[in-house]
């Protein structure tokens, strides 16, 4: 019975720790500028590093995937 209690607060929680969050007014858009920034531009830090995510996220998955796979016991 704890647990099914352990469970509904957790979700309850969760969905209205996000409820909350995404009910907050949203800011207006920015002013336009003439000349739009290209790519590389401050607020687009990510883009010189697409390249390295792509790689090193399979990597990533399949390393931890492994690992769990390996540590898992059965229990007869």
């Amino acid at each position: 019975m704890k647990a099914i209690i352990k469970k509904i607060y957790i979700g309850l929680s969760v969905f209205l720790g996000t409820f909350f969050t995404l009910a907050q007014a949203v800011p207006p858009p920015p002013p336009q500028v003439e000349a739009s920034p290209g790519p590389g531009a401050p607020a687009t830090p990510i883009d010189m590093y697409n390249y390295v995510l792509v790689i090193m996220v399979p990597v990533i998955i399949y390393y931890f995937k492994k690992k769990s796979l390996g540590t898992a016991k059965i229990i007869n």
